[in-house]
This record gives structure tokens, sequence and C-alpha cells, in this order.
């Protein structure tokens, strides 16, 4: 009886939060890094302070949030670990009868660190051997190339979130409103279905909330 009065006060912590004066579930939050110069904003299903506050009162670590975001003019969608916590495998969302599946090469990545270059040095010349000399120069380039790349997957596999961007992310938000029904999601590990599911309902207040953020469809 005590667990069902703290999951009904949960939920009635989540039930709502005011974007553009209504009602609603959708929240719209705009960040501003005064170091990269990044500008962000990110629209999410609940308010981020009432779903802490919820998650503390039912002793849930942590949970799945789906979100779209602007990121400098970029457009974002998918979902996201809350608190931020690499995702290990992909995500499945159901809208409809039509299952998508997010995976970390489908995911961008927030900023790209330069810590994976390979030191720039003069390889050793072989005199009269232009042939040697050129294969060895192109070795160079594509071992370069291929550690960057390698990285790169790297951080996007351990990424706190899968998403789409570009047309990919603006063509999946408009699938997901004009279905205009319960969306669901979960996340999938390597050999199984984790724990973290969700669902959501693209309303009325979503399409606003995305045009608070400027992405237009």
């Amino acid at each position: 009886m005590k667990n069902i009065s703290k999951i009904t006060a949960a939920v009635l912590l989540l039930s709502s939060c005011t974007v553009g004066g209504l009602v609603s579930d959708w929240y719209v939050i705009n960040t501003y890094d005064e170091f990269t110069e990044d500008k962000s904003c990110i629209v999410e299903y609940g308010n981020p302070l009432r779903r802490s506050f919820a998650k503390g009162f039912i002793g849930q670590y942590f949970t799945y949030q789906f979100y779209a975001e602007n990121k400098n003019g970029e457009i974002r969608a998918g979902i996201k670990s809350e608190p931020a916590i690499a995702i290990s495998g992909d995500v499945q969302i159901k809208i409809g009868k039509k299952l998508i599946t997010m995976t970390s090469k489908d995911t961008p990545l927030n900023s790209t660190p330069k810590t994976y270059d390979i030191p720039s040095f003069e390889m050793p010349k072989m005199a009269g051997n232009p042939a040697y000399n050129q294969a060895m120069e192109q070795a160079m380039k594509a071992s370069k190339k291929m550690t960057k790349d390698l990285t790169k997957n790297v951080y996007k596999m351990t990424a706190p979130y899968r998403a789409y961007s570009g047309k990919k992310a603006k063509k999946f938000l408009k699938e997901i409103i004009n279905y205009g029904g319960e969306i669901k999601f979960r996340t999938v590990g390597v050999h199984s279905t984790t724990s973290g599911t969700g669902k959501f309902t693209a309303d009325k207040q979503f399409e606003a909330a995305l045009k608070k953020c400027e992405i237009n469809l």
C-alpha cells in the first residue's frame, strides 16, 4: 500500500508543467555554453526537476526520456538517459505498427575531442624509390583516418543518448506527429532487452514546444 502511495504521488508530481502558457507534459529548455558558444534548445517530456524529485521519491536511479533538440541549427531527436549514463545498445521506437531502431552509428556527437589525432611527423623517404615513398604516405593517411573513425565510434557507443540528426531527425519527428497516437520506446542490450522503457503521446502542445525551439518541420 505504501508503494502504491509513493507511485501515485510521483505520477502527480510529473503530471503537468507549463509550456507557452498551456498545461502540458512538454518542457522547453534553452542552454548556452559560454566557452564553446554552443546554443541548444531542447524539448523534453516532463519537467526535469519534478522527474528528479519523483525518481528519488520512489527510489528509481535513472530513466530514459524522449527529446528533440535544436543544437546550433542542427535538428536532433531520440532517447536519452537521465542522469547521463552511457546507453549500452540500441533504442527501439514504435510508431503505430512501425518499429524504428536507433544505433550508435546514427548518433551525432555533442563535441569531437582532438586528442585522438596521431602526431604529424615526416616519414623517412627512400631515395630513388618514389613508389615506396608514396605508399608509405598513403598508409600514414589511412592510419590516421582509421584512428579517428574508431575513436568517434567509441564515443558514439558510450553516449548517454541515441538520436537521429538533420533530415533524418525531421522525417522521424514528422512520422510521430502524423501518427498522433501513443509512441513507445525501449533500450535493447547486446543479448536481451533491458528494463529501460517509456511512452508518450505527441499532442498539440508537443508541436507548440517544437516551434518554440524553431524546429520547423
